[in-house]
């Protein structure tokens, strides 16, 4: 199942903050039981059942059982369940914005955007490159890199000027079909927008 980076670490995160939890009821227990065991049998008799055995009331790890789950109580807490449920159904509402976006219809296709899994919904915003890939790949087993875009100008849709396999001076790499002098042109222009990037 794929996960989003925000959500790996929200895994991580409480996982940790389970373990401070864990960390803190063990603390807190032991001290109870230990304070139970000489100071408050007789001090604070109402706060506690009576059992009517003696031995278990008077026992030290019986104290301790005890306050564990007193302390489990008092600190559930600390785990952010709605934290979780929270932004699962934010993704929800968000998966369904994207699938009745009017921007995104495909008018060839006569098709709406199709979210597969919601839960990759935060790394939409956080894209740096795309790479496309069509049915040839299936049956060639040949990604070729014909087209880039770089701000407003794609690059490689000109079937004139050079190929850029003949400036890349590395033999192994074949499955670059890249013809575009645009982009040297850009690449040399010190006053080109897209100068820097390229």
């Amino acid at each position: 199942m794929k996960k989003s980076k925000l959500e790996s670490k929200t895994s991580k995160y409480i996982i940790a903050i389970l373990c401070v939890e864990i960390i803190l009821c063990l603390t807190a227990s032991i001290y109870s039981a230990c304070w139970d065991v000489l100071y408050a049998a007789d001090t604070n008799s109402y706060m506690y059942w009576n059992f009517s055995n003696s031995l278990a009331t008077s026992s030290f790890w019986f104290k301790l059982l005890f306050s564990i789950g007193n302390w489990l109580l008092i600190l559930t807490d600390f785990v952010p369940i709605s934290l979780l449920v929270t932004s699962e159904v934010v993704k929800f509402w968000q998966a369904f914005f994207i699938s009745s976006d009017i921007l995104m219809y495909d008018d060839n296709l006569g098709q709406p955007a199709k979210v597969q899994a919601s839960n990759l919904n935060e790394e939409l915003g956080q894209v740096e490159y795309i790479f496309s890939d069509k049915t040839g790949t299936l049956t060639c087993n040949i990604m070729e890199f014909k087209c880039m875009s770089i701000g407003d100008i794609s690059y490689g849709q000109r079937e004139d000027g050079q190929s850029l396999n003949k400036n890349i001076n590395n033999p192994q790499i074949t499955n670059v079909g890249f013809q575009d002098n645009l982009i040297y042109s850009n690449m040399y222009d010190e006053k080109h927008p897209n100068y820097d990037i390229i």
